[in-house]
């Protein structure tokens, strides 16, 4: 954008901050509707992993013995736990026991619940950053438009409910995307400094964040200024600095990180057993368009024709063109080669494809009436939304009603005498209700197994993490079994409508939501006679 152009769009007027505000309204309760989902089941992948180690650090345990993600977002949460101690023991909300206790008390329940609204809170503020993103790319209407069209978009509202790094990443890259533009505009030491720390945190959340590196070199080389290549070093170094601050145990038990990358790399090829899709039909067919919705992704293709146009047509917005462009090929190029992707992975990526659309959608309604250019793309822009907004909305009703493995666990402590073995397959935990104290599973597999007199079968069209029993175990459930209990989630008749993430033991639709009743697998428990 150009100095006087920058000057006209430095504030938005006072109804752009009233629509503004709105939206952030209408995130907030989107992304905070249904937020104790499960509880105290941990029925989202990787959760456990994130909250375990934030509660290790804030026990003075600073080495997180995990390194399958950086740990900003692990140390983040932790000092989210000293800030919640200081002042609930303040108010005297956690008895005369104190913290520990509390924070421990019905599986952790609480804690998994702060560091999910620590989370939603990153989406909210992801909602801000995004508009700010599209102000400095294509001006203030461009980033209202693509900040509603953030607001409603429902992978990220579904991720912002959960204890995992996405969104965070998804906020700092935001931020440090739209330093990086100050950067290819000012030429200051100061934007500089800022675009390198915001990138290295971001890099500090998740490892992909490393792309922002791409684009924050490019920023001090296109337009090339007097000075360029010592502020593009003091920037790296910045982007350096606040990776190790964020998680300086990379570096101090680099053996355990290592081995963690090395873990990860194994599973570039993808699994055995598991069919899920992969490369560009995984993030066109699949990722972007159950994220964004079909609507919002076509036209965010459109818009992303402009940004390549102006990245080879020359012109003043070619560095902005040139730090988005770079950026998403940087990013999505490691994940075009692996065969075990999630839909998650493709949350950095909204803001830009946002922001795309919401540039089409303002030259669109500007070709339609100058004079009322506002109101007919936040028309547009609105009218996009319903699919995915609808999604969305569908989603937190599920996240609020029950879930098909609480409700075992409740049938299970009713009627199953405490101290039973209930024989299931164990390969997988996430499908399987998390059981009462005094009760344990024993696989189909093991010997112990043929004393049992309790069984518990979970299907699911995720059926890599829901396997069927062994042939033996099912030959036995068909002639001595006594099915006692069924959950079943699907509207009868309509399980193939739902839509789910096949690579992810995650039990709740992208989309047909409306085939759904709960979240969770189809559970069957029977009544064993014993083995003679």
């Amino acid at each position: 954008m150009n100095a006087p152009r920058r000057r006209r769009e430095a504030a938005a007027p006072w109804s752009g901050w009233a629509a503004l505000l709105v939206l952030l309204a209408i995130a907030t309760w989107l992304r905070f509707a249904g937020i104790g989902f499960g509880l105290p089941g941990k029925y989202r992948p990787d959760e456990e992993f994130t909250v375990s180690c934030s509660l290790r650090i804030f026990g003075g345990q600073p080495n997180p013995h995990f390194f399958t993600y950086p740990t900003l977002y692990m140390n983040l949460l932790a000092a989210v736990y000293g800030v919640w101690q200081r002042i609930g023991t303040w108010l005297g909300s956690f008895g005369a026991a104190g913290f520990q206790p509390f924070v421990h008390a019905n599986g952790g329940a609480a804690a998994h619940l702060a560091a999910r609204m620590t989370a939603a809170a990153a989406g909210v503020l992801g909602v801000l950053a995004t508009y700010r993103l599209g102000r400095l790319a294509a001006g203030t209407r461009v980033g209202i438009v693509a900040a509603l069209l953030l607001t409603f978009s429902y992978a990220h509202v579904r991720e912002s409910h959960f204890a995992t790094a996405d969104v965070l990443l998804t906020l700092l890259a935001t931020l440090a995307l739209g330093a990086i533009m100050r950067v290819s505009e000012t030429g200051r030491w100061r934007d500089s400094i800022v675009a390198g720390m915001l990138a290295g945190l971001a890099f500090s959340t998740k490892y992909p964040g490393l792309a922002l590196l791409v684009p924050l070199v490019l920023a001090h080389a296109v337009p090339w200024r007097r000075g360029a290549l010592a502020r593009g070093g003091i920037a790296v170094l910045a982007m350096t600095a606040a990776f190790a601050a964020g998680s300086p145990y990379v570096f101090l038990d680099w053996k355990s990180f290592r081995g963690a990358l090395e873990r990860e790399a194994s599973f570039g090829g993808g699994v055995a057993g598991l069919d899920a899709p992969y490369g560009f039909s995984w993030l066109f067919g699949f990722a972007l368009r159950y994220a964004a919705g079909i609507p919002v992704l076509a036209v965010g293709l459109i818009g992303a024709g402009w940004i390549v146009r102006d990245l080879f047509g020359g012109g003043p917005a070619r560095p902005g063109a040139a730090i988005l462009v770079s950026f998403v090929v940087a990013y999505t190029t490691p994940f075009l080669t692996y065969h075990l992707v999630y839909i998650r992975y493709v949350l950095p990526l909204l803001p830009i494809l946002v922001v795309c659309a919401a540039r089409a959608i303002e030259a669109a309604a500007q070709r339609m009436s100058p004079t009322r250019a506002v109101s007919i793309a936040v028309a547009i822009a609105a009218l996009l939304s319903v699919e995915p907004a609808l999604r969305a909305w569908r989603t937190d009703r599920l996240l609020q009603g029950p879930d098909t493995r609480n409700q075992a666990r409740e049938w299970i402590a009713t009627h199953v005498p405490s101290g039973a073995s209930i024989a299931a397959s164990t390969s997988y935990w996430y499908a399987k209700p998390e059981l009462p104290p005094g009760y344990r599973y024993v696989d189909f597999a093991h010997p112990r197994a043929a004393a049992a007199e309790w069984a518990l079968v979970d299907e699911h069209p995720v059926r890599y993490f829901s396997p069927p029993p062994p042939p033996a175990a099912a030959q036995r459930l068909a002639s001595t079994g006594e099915l006692v209990a069924d959950f079943n989630p699907f509207v009868p008749g309509r399980e193939a409508e739902a839509v789910f993430d096949p690579a992810d033991a995650f039990y709740v639709p992208l989309a047909g939501q409306a085939a759904v009743r709960a979240a969770g697998p189809s559970i069957r428990i029977y009544r064993l006679a014993p083995v003679q």
